[in-house]
């Protein structure tokens, strides 16, 4: 459907097994499927666009977790890939009782906003949506907030600095904490998640956490 603080260090001070209030920083590894971030040496090798276009690594956070809004997030990147691009999947993780969930994202080529769903072993919990203004914006379209922003663009021919590329934060609260294992995306190529931070309560080992006191 079309329409800063980058600091701090890890705080992990939890026992296993324990049920704690958290920030939970998901591993999208094995789920990115795009290349939205690239060094000078392979600027060309982005593909948030048609025109190759990416964020320059050299400007980006490289702490983990690093702070947006005080709150955490942290990358998860393959040789080839760094961002989820919308086309349906199911993203799992341990279960956690979640109160809200903070998303760092983009839309390319357009303001966009699609269903999102949240399911516990497949079951349904509930269904929200998520809103993510385009990475040239200035200025947001949605509710989301901006929560980056660059120098200048990368693109297929090297920086552009006539835009200023921003990357956005999507905060989806829940009416009351629910039970969640699974979230499923819609089938939506033009919508780009990079980072997927929950607040809540993890049920199991302590991957991933990061203390709220």
């Amino acid at each position: 459907m079309k329409l800063e603080r980058l600091d701090g260090p890890e705080r992990i001070s939890l026992q296993e097994g324990s049920i704690v209030s958290a920030y939970i920083c998901l591993d999208l590894t094995p789920y990115v499927n795009n290349r939205g971030m690239t060094a000078i040496t392979d600027y060309e090798k982005g593909t948030l666009s048609e025109g190759k276009s990416s964020f320059p690594m050299e400007l980006l956070p490289t702490n983990k977790p690093f702070l947006i809004h005080d709150i955490p997030f942290a990358w998860s990147k393959t040789e080839e890939h760094d961002n989820i691009e919308l086309t349906g999947q199911t993203l799992s993780f341990e279960a956690t009782e979640v109160k809200e969930i903070y998303i760092l994202g983009v839309s390319s080529n357009g303001d966009y906003f699609d269903q999102i769903s949240f399911l516990h072993d497949g079951q349904e919990v509930c269904r929200e949506y998520l809103y993510l203004s385009d990475f040239a914006a200035t200025t947001a379209s949605f509710r989301d907030r901006q929560a980056l922003v660059t120098d200048y663009l990368h693109t297929r021919t090297g920086k552009y600095e006539l835009v200023q590329p921003r990357m956005w934060l999507e905060q989806i609260p829940f009416a009351s904490p629910c039970l969640i294992n699974q979230i499923r995306l819609e089938d939506n190529p033009a919508m780009h998640i990079f980072a997927i931070t929950l607040a809540g309560q993890k049920r199991g080992g302590t991957d991933g956490i990061y203390d709220l006191s």
